[in-house]
């Protein structure tokens, strides 16, 4: 694997003399990645709106198998179950759980997107 090096110079100065100097040099594709992790931690996560079984009658109902997500994608929402907390949709965007319902495989509740 390829990484960009770059190189950080910095000079303290004291009463108008040069001191000391850093020489910093970081992996780019680390640092990336690092930051991407430290992103990843800060995602928005939704509870679903909890319905009863009689307002989705006719509806197309997903049935979620616990242990793992309905979906996962690459975008930045996670949507919850909104009696238990389980995952049901991992990292999709909005548009992706708009308008679902699924029924949690943990808890068996009936949950609809939360239209936030």
């Amino acid at each position: 694997m390829n990484y960009i090096r770059f190189v950080y110079v910095s000079y303290y100065v004291v009463n108008g003399r040069c001191c000391r100097s850093i020489d910093l040099t970081r992996d780019a594709g680390k640092l990336a990645q690092n930051l991407f992790l430290q992103e990843s931690h800060h995602m928005p996560q939704f509870d679903m709106k909890i319905v009863p079984e009689a307002t989705v009658q006719g509806h197309d109902v997903i049935e979620h198998t616990a242990g793992s997500p309905v979906k996962e994608g690459d975008s930045n929402e996670t949507y919850r179950c909104g009696a238990c907390k389980t995952k049901l949709f991992v990292n999709v965007s909005h548009h992706e759980a708009h308008g679902l319902v699924v029924k949690c495989g943990k808890c068996g509740k009936i949950n609809a997107d939360p239209h936030h």
